[in-house]
């Protein structure tokens, strides 16, 4: 991944910039007189050829900006927000960024709000209905001293009419609604290289979590993360209208023109055909075609508040490829059981909005809080650029970052003990374990009597503490969160569930003589450890088997056999989903839909290179028959089938691995952690060897441990990179002849280009520098961190790529989307058939 300190292509960087140039626009604006009446100003970012006046954003420009006036006195405002903006807000900008920039108040939109008559008002809304009646009321009601409203997205030309009909009517002065903006940051960036949609929530997922939240609440248990916005399941579903899948389609069109508008970037799209990505890729080519053809385009770097910001690289961007792909292009990859930092934090514990939410520790017995108190729970901010070791980790395995807690722990302690001898704390011979809180109070009591170490010593201790409180905060944060991970990988198993979807994803697709007999192995493991409802890890290593058996949950065994089937030979594929089914069914899992889902849809279990892309793969896109009642215009006759090897974790794992045992000790041992970590933590250390010993088995080169999107976007950018494959990748690595599998897969593509005649094509193979790749039905941090492995590396390390995706998704509810297409639960089952892919 790219550095965080030096971000090119950085989603995060440039949507942050525009955030605060709205903050800072109010205060500038107000400096040069340029608060002007009512609608007459309306600036859509160069939309429409309308009367032109101050824009909310870069009008003015961030030149005044830092929210201060021209006497350097702060400008205050209040910042007034939805629940879209708030989430969009909330990797962006802190309760300190704000002051910096002049907010006094942050308030909800729907929220009971008093007047403040004398200082303007930052309004973050989406454009709805509801949002202009209540802009229009605050107005009527001179709850503020002029509204400057800023729309996440467009507001169409009906709404802007509604909105200037109702404040005349309201009969309030014309300054009232100052300045009326569209700011196109409808999308939520998570990191420089990361972001999501910001789509609504769908109606099965708020009921779901509605039920959720009320067991929780009964269990005394933490309460869900928000429901999502499920766009597999709402595209997927049987008897979807088309009405409703325009509607998805157009808020995700809508979402990716805002990437591009933030971006100021004009992308060449790529995207299969036949499916919701050529929708998607055909109506954002047109959308994009038509703001080019405006005066003052939204696209033009000018337009959008002159210079790039600093450090956002968007300046240097040559035109991006924009690679859409459907989910369907890898199903494995969004069930496979995570094994790096952030992943297995997001597929574990949840993370949403780079925010994470772990069981507060039982203080007073080790281990995690109890069934009736868990609902005590401690919230953590997951920020790179505040977080150095967060930053340094966060795509690494799992062992590696036990490690580095137990080795950021020694260096914290040794500092301590540092600064405790300085002040006269302990003697020469004193020991390491001493508290901060000690030290400090002995540096007061030495500087209070004026005597002991010489006044710079002292001045220098004294500096030192901030900084030392703030490192301690961090590593009692990541000691918190990797206990938990610990306990939860001992308890379910999850290093034997990713060591064999490894094995897995490694033989995905194989066909024909050793091969299918290679690959069948595999899925004989993996099904006879479903059958068995959950061996120990020694037995899924070939020992004896010396631990119990694991708690893994219905969910894992679901995922893991769904991939099993998913990932058996061809000719052995349909007996694979039944084997699978009756696996699951000996375990007592008893609701097995999502296998329905899957056996009901052909599309998924026709015959596909695993390895597509990869050495010695053939890629075949010719049309496959679809189930019965299959609408084409929502399938991608192009799939190119289940990704090798999932994550970027094989060769960093066994550096971390190898004194995993000694770091648990460290860990386990220390002041800092021995309230926390129970028995169960060290029973997992086995595991992790046993993890390490299996990969290191069988080390691959990396092309084939690039998922089928790292490949896809490798040989569209032109190839080059890991995911390439070598000399019988998709090019050489000297830049040689795309591989037949290759050819077919950009030739198979469709190509859209909004700066160019529609239909033209340029000859020749073409290669890109910058990528934006897109997944239509949900992504997660194991397939990002693959791509940024693989497909990000060639170029010669010039390579800029931006992982997108609807949404992002755990594992778990992942599977729970395939559930629900594959019908009603057992409970209220009827006979009505599976659903079928619409």
């Amino acid at each position: 991944m790219a550095d965080p300190a030096e971000p090119r292509l950085s989603v995060l960087g440039r949507q942050r910039a525009l955030l605060l140039d709205m903050l800072d626009s109010v205060g500038a604006a107000a400096d040069a007189g340029g608060v002007s009446g009512a609608l007459a100003p309306y600036a859509r970012n160069g939309g429409d050829p309308m009367v032109g006046g101050v824009g909310g954003v870069g009008g003015g420009g961030g030149g005044g900006g830092g929210g201060v006036t021209g006497g350097g006195a702060p400008f205050w405002k209040v910042l007034v927000y939805d629940a879209p903006a708030r989430d969009i807000i909330a990797p962006l900008l802190q309760v300190s960024d704000l002051r910096a920039h002049g907010v006094t108040l942050h308030l909800s939109a729907t929220a009971q709000r008093q007047a403040i008559p004398d200082v303007p008002a930052v309004y973050l809304l989406a454009p709805t209905p509801e949002n202009v009646a209540l802009v229009a009321a605050d107005a009527g009601a001179g709850l503020y001293d002029g509204l400057h409203v800023h729309w996440t997205s467009s507001l169409s030309r009906e709404l802007l009419e509604s909105l200037a009909d109702a404040v005349a009517r309201a009969g309030v002065a014309a300054t009232a609604v100052a300045t009326v903006y569209d700011l196109y940051a409808n999308f939520l960036s998570l990191e420089h290289n990361l972001f999501s949609l910001n789509l609504p929530p769908s109606a099965g997922a708020v009921k779901a979590a509605a039920a959720a939240k009320a067991a929780a609440a009964r269990g005394g248990t933490p309460p869900p993360l928000p429901p999502t916005s499920e766009t597999f399941a709402a595209l997927h579903a049987a008897g979807v209208t088309d009405g409703a899948v325009e509607a998805v389609v157009s808020a995700i069109v809508d979402g990716l023109f805002c990437v591009c508008a933030t971006l100021t970037a004009v992308p060449i799209i790529r995207a299969p055909r036949g499916g919701a990505a050529e929708m998607v890729a055909s109506q954002l080519d047109a959308r994009l075609r038509e703001q080019l053809r405006t005066r003052n385009s939204v696209l033009l770097p000018d337009v959008r508040g002159g210079a790039p910001p600093a450090g956002t690289g968007a300046g240097a961007m040559a035109q991006p490829v924009l690679v859409i792909l459907d989910r369907t292009v890898d199903l494995a990859v969004m069930l496979h059981h995570a094994w790096t930092y952030q992943a297995l934090a997001s597929d574990v514990l949840g993370v949403r909005l780079n925010r994470v939410r772990v069981a507060a520790p039982d203080e007073a017995g080790g281990g995690a809080s109890s069934p009736t108190a868990a609902a005590a729970t401690r919230t953590y901010d997951l920020d790179a650029a505040r977080d150095e070791f967060w930053a340094a980790n966060v795509d690494a395995p799992f062992p590696a970052v036990a490690d580095a807690v137990a080795a950021a722990l020694t260096e914290y302690q040794a500092a301590v003990a540092d600064i405790s001898r300085t002040a006269g704390a302990v003697g020469s011979g004193g020991g390491d374990d001493v508290s901060l809180d000690a030290v400090a109070a002995q540096l007061d009591a030495t500087a209070s009597a004026g005597a002991g170490i010489g006044a710079d010593k002292l001045a220098a201790a004294l500096t030192r503490l901030p900084a030392l409180r703030k490192r301690k905060a961090l590593i009692d944060m990541h000691t918190t969160i990797a206990t938990a991970l610990l306990e939860a990988i001992h308890r379910r198993g999850i290093d034997a569930l990713f060591t064999m979807e490894e094995e897995l994803l490694a033989v995905a697709g194989s066909s024909g003589g050793t091969a299918a007999a290679a690959a069948a192995e595999p899925v004989r493991v993996a099904l006879d450890w479903v059958r068995s409802g959950g061996a120990s890890r020694a037995s899924v290593a070939g020992g004896a088997a010396t631990a119990p058996r694991v708690a893994a949950t219905d969910e894992d065994r679901l995922r893991l056999a769904l991939i099993a089937a998913l990932c058996a030979p061809d000719e052995r594929r349909e007996g694979a989903l039944e084997e699978a089914a009756g696996a699951l069914k000996a375990a007592g899992v008893t609701d097995t839909r999502a296998f329905a889902f899957v056996r009901a849809n052909k599309r998924f279990t026709r015959s596909v290179s695993a390895a597509a892309l990869g050495p010695g793969s053939s890629l075949s896109i010719a049309g496959s028959t679809a189930a019965p009642g299959h609408r084409r215009t929502l399938t991608s006759d192009n799939n190119i089938g289940l990704g090798n090897s999932d994550a970027a974790v094989g060769t960093r794992l066994l550096s971390g691995s190898a004194s995993m045992a000694s770091a648990a000790s460290a860990l386990a041992a220390s002041t800092q952690l021995e309230k926390v970590v129970s028995s169960a933590v060290q029973l997992g250390v086995q595991g992790f060897h046993t993890v390490a010993a299996n990969l290191n088995k069988r080390l691959t080169n990396a092309a084939e441990k690039a998922c089928a999107t790292s490949r896809i976007v490798d040989a569209l950018m032109g190839g080059g990179g890991d995911g390439s494959g070598g000399s019988g990748g998709s090019v050489d690595a000297g830049g040689g002849a795309p591989s037949a599998a290759a050819t077919a897969l950009i030739n198979g593509y469709g190509y859209w280009d909004p700066r160019s005649p529609r239909g033209a094509r340029p000859a020749g193979r073409q290669r890109y520098q910058d990528a934006i790749v897109f997944v239509v039905g949900g992504g997660n941090y194991v397939e990002y961190h693959n791509v940024m492995e693989h497909a990000g590396r060639g170029g010669n390390g010039r390579r800029r790529v931006v992982y997108g995706a609807t949404e992002m998704v755990t594992g778990d509810a992942f599977l729970a989307q395939l559930q629900a297409l594959g019908g009603p639960p057992p409970s209220a089952a009827t006979t009505a058939a599976p659903s079928e892919v619409r």
